[in-house]
């Protein structure tokens, strides 16, 4: 039996089996056949040029019999199992291979730009039209700089509900709640925030995978939180400086302008700028608006990650900013007027979930919008990073709408960037084989110009010497995990909002009491879930925590608390006995004066508070 025919066998089963693995993950799946395509080159250990060549004829020829099988019923899927045809670029044994189960014309695209809406349950949903999401399947193989996957689906992207006045929840009134669990009052405020879609729906479909809009035809649901009236009065009683606090913008003929002068910003100057069409963005409302910070360091406790926020004025049939994207989650809420929006998919792979923002794309380099929608007053729109948006004011009303953000560096490729150089560097100093020289004439056969000698012994031995080191630094990686864990607490503990207590909360600590006698039957507890952590550095037991942090980003250094390590059960005592009050004399220290100097540095700190009689 020829190689080709032993490929034909062989290699289709494992693609089917990876096919089944990542039956829901385009991307996963095809970085599989990639590894798995090597892989099976190499474990065939062919020297020979024409037996190589009849290798790669056969991988060839199974990857284009399964590509079609995935295509054709990935469309019959998106077209209600309708039979369809199609035509993609591939390699000539691919498109042999593919031909011979079917001749193949090209699919013939439905028209009609406007998207369908359809009922379902008790509110009104939207999605894409199936012969669309059946084109986005069947497009030819991209080149090296566009994205290899598109992000179609039946999931709609634009719900709509008409809300009635006993269906809408006082969020103001939750963030006003005490006695309650703070990451519960965050759930709630999300839950406020997204309705009707719910946190468990939208965290399944929508986050860091595809934009979401959400009409409530209700105009006051955002009231209260920012406004066109708040500016002018944060304009008219701070001072603001251009570039740090607001920007002027314009966008004119397909190009953005920042305007803004050199002087400290004045009210009036800014309504002048307005009044000839400028954009206006305050670029860290929070700082000067309390329900923006109470907003932002709520959810913080919902997201784990630091929340912040940026407001946009945009005067009447004008736009303020070119197509972009962010290195951010973002949810606009729609304060005031109307806005008309587009959203498009990430042109390249690099692009999906962005670790930085873009620079100003040119709106005919784009491809047609994945979303296109009117954001009224009480409506919300969130797109995830990587996303390109541009909207347009509409011509018969202004527009301000409050973007809320997360996520910023906060993947697992930034936790691996803090767990693995120090792993590294542990790795080397633990283990003298990480030490050793590399061998002399390595770069005799390793390089680019030495890869396609398949089968070398030398460049398999080093090879496998590296895959000994690589072994050696995981598995000192994930002897570490809690540590770089602590430290990305630690990093979050620096960015983030001080907490914002109500005036309740406010009077039982040091702030209010700053001489309150704590005694070992002193009852106290954390002020807030997430307001501390414990880690261990340099044989200390350190606390970090955001009490004193400043509403506009790292304006003030944060100052970690250092004891020693026989502190640090008691400390821990205290940050897990959160929402509960601790008596301070049940804190596992054998001394009560020690028990209670370590609750009054703690209390005077200002992240615990007493409970009143």
């Amino acid at each position: 039996m020829s190689i080709r025919r032993q490929v034909l066998g062989g290699y289709r089963r494992l693609l089917r089996a990876s096919r089944q693995a990542f039956r829901d993950d385009a991307y996963a799946l095809q970085q599989a056949h990639l590894t798995l395509r090597q892989n099976f080159i190499d474990n065939c250990q062919v020297t020979d040029k024409k037996q190589l060549d009849e290798l790669v004829k056969g991988i060839d020829e199974a990857e284009g019999m399964l590509l079609h099988h995935i295509v054709q019923g990935r469309a019959k899927e998106a077209n209600g199992n309708e039979a369809v045809r199609f035509e993609v670029k591939l390699t000539d044994p691919q498109r042999q291979a593919m031909r011979k189960d079917e001749e193949m014309t090209p699919l013939t695209e439905k028209s009609g730009s406007e998207p369908l809406v359809m009922n379902s349950g008790n509110y009104t949903v939207s999605k894409p039209m199936a012969g669309k999401t059946a084109r986005k399947h069947a497009t030819a193989a991209p080149s090296a700089k566009k994205r290899k996957t598109s992000i179609t689906s039946s999931i709609p992207l634009i719900i709509q509900q008409k809300l009635s006045s006993d269906q809408v929840v006082n969020a103001h009134e939750i963030i006003s709640q005490v006695d309650i669990h703070s990451a519960t009052k965050a759930r709630l405020l999300l839950t406020w925030l997204l309705y009707p879609v719910t946190p468990e729906e939208f965290y399944e479909k929508y986050w860091e995978q595809r934009p979401l809009a959400i009409k409530r035809n209700f105009a006051s649901y955002y009231d209260g939180w920012f406004s066109k009236e708040e500016m002018d009065r944060i304009l008219k009683t701070h001072t603001l400086e251009y570039g740090a606090d607001l920007d002027l913008t314009k966008y004119v003929e397909g190009t953005r302008h920042t305007l803004n002068p050199s002087s400290t910003a004045t009210a009036k100057q800014v309504w002048k700028h307005y009044d000839d069409g400028c954009s206006v963005r305050f670029l860290c409302p929070q700082k000067f608006s309390d329900n923006v910070w109470k907003l932002l360091a709520t959810l913080e406790d919902e997201w784990g990650c630091m929340a912040g926020a940026n407001s946009y004025l945009t005067p009447k049939s004008t736009q303020g900013f070119a197509p972009h994207f962010d290195d951010i989650e973002a949810f606009l809420l729609q304060t005031e007027g109307h806005k008309h929006w587009k959203v498009y998919e990430p042109l390249q792979d690099s692009d999906m979930l962005a670790r930085y923002s873009s620079g100003n794309y040119k709106e005919e380099a784009l491809d047609k919008p994945m979303l296109e929608v009117d954001l009224e007053q009480g409506d919300l729109l969130y797109f995830p990073r990587g996303f390109i948006h541009q909207a347009r004011a509409h011509k018969d009303t202004h527009s301000l709408h409050l973007t809320v953000s997360t996520g910023q560096q906060n993947s697992l490729g930034n936790f691996l960037e803090v767990l693995l150089p120090q792993a590294l560097e542990t790795a080397i100093n633990t283990n003298v084989e990480l030490r050793r020289s590399l061998p002399r004439d390595y770069l005799e056969y390793m390089g680019v110009m030495h890869s396609d000698r398949i089968g070398d012994s030398e460049r398999q031995a080093f090879t496998n010497r590296l895959k000994g080191a690589l072994k050696v630094v995981l598995g000192e990686a994930l002897s570490t995990l809690d540590a770089a864990s602590d430290q990305m607490a630690k990093n979050f503990l620096v960015d983030r909002l001080p907490p914002a207590l109500e005036n309740e909360e406010e009077n039982c600590t040091s702030d209010q009491s700053p001489l309150q006698k704590i005694t070992v039957n002193t009852q106290l507890k954390l002020i807030r879930h997430s307001i501390a952590r414990l880690v261990i550095e340099d044989g200390k037991a350190v606390v970090y925590h955001c009490r004193e942090n400043s509403r506009m980003h790292h304006e003030v250094s944060i100052s970690p608390l250092e004891f020693e390590l026989d502190d640090a059960e008691s400390i821990e005592f205290i940050l897990s006995s959160y929402p509960d009050y601790f008596r301070v004399g049940d804190m596992p220290h054998e001394d009560p004066q020690d028990q209670i100097e370590l609750a009054k540095a703690l209390y005077k700190e200002g992240i615990l508070m007493y409970q009143k009689s």
